[in-house]
């Protein structure tokens, strides 16, 4: 085997396409005949040249994603103006119904969810404001309750596709709609809560909506020590009985 390039079969070879720290894909091929040393620059060649475009697309997707959660921020704060060219750029309707939908990976890693956003961008080109926030993605859509529907039918099938080459466990959490842009906040942590509260299905994709979430809904917007006061409250009475039965 020539050093680098692993065989996979009698006439099937792989070469790792990398940099020092990750790998960023493959490339396979079949020959009937032994590599020799000029065929083997040319596959090392190959690799360094697609290595640099990989670098290059991750540098300018990690400046592209920085620009739109700044602009998001801006939105969540109020400080987003009414007229913005990066709306234009990004396809958004300041008055448009929108909505959030937060994703989370099992295993983060940039360049694989760079892959992901791009995958997902293909299905949904007029959608494009989507963006990595700390180890989430976080996607602002626009479109009717139709239209939001359809598209929490449609991901599965959609991320399937995607993660036959990518073992990963992806949870999805999706706010509601909202009456236009300025309004994501509400929506975007409604997606969070859909997220921290979904349920196990038993597969690699897990979506919920924050309406299906039911009676967790009621402590959504309370903060945790509320809660726990809350909690202290209604059982210590049951807490100070003898009966014990009454806790079970």
């Amino acid at each position: 085997t020539v050093p680098g390039i692993h065989t996979l079969s009698e006439q099937t070879y792989i070469y790792p396409v990398k940099n020092e720290q990750q790998i960023f894909g493959y490339l396979l091929f079949t020959t009937t005949e032994p590599i020799e040393a000029s065929e083997k620059r040319i596959i090392e060649n190959a690799g360094i040249s697609l290595a640099l475009k990989a670098i290059q697309f991750q540098a300018k997707s990690q400046i592209s994603y920085k620009e739109r959660f700044e602009l998001f921020q801006h939105i969540l704060a109020g400080q987003a103006p009414l007229l913005d060219p990066r709306y234009e750029d990004l396809q958004l309707a300041v008055y448009e119904p929108t909505f959030c939908v937060v994703m989370k990976f099992s295993h983060f890693t940039n360049w694989h969810v760079m892959q992901f956003i791009e995958h997902l961008t293909h299905y949904y080109p007029s959608h494009p404001f989507i963006f990595t926030q700390s180890d989430q993605v976080v996607w602002v859509v626009q479109g009717n309750e139709t239209f939001r529907e359809s598209l929490v039918q449609r991901l599965p099938t959609i991320l399937e596709s995607w993660l036959q080459f990518h073992q990963q466990l992806i949870t999805i959490g999706v706010g509601t709609i909202q009456d236009n842009l300025l309004q994501i906040a509400a929506s975007f942590t409604e997606s969070e809560h859909a997220l921290c509260h979904h349920q196990k299905q038993g597969t690699n994709i897990a979506i919920n909506c924050y309406e299906e979430i039911g009676i967790n809904r009621l402590f959504a917007k309370q903060t945790s020590s509320d809660i726990q006061h809350f909690v202290s409250q209604v059982l210590a009475p049951l807490t100070m009985q003898k009966d014990t039965i009454l806790l079970q």
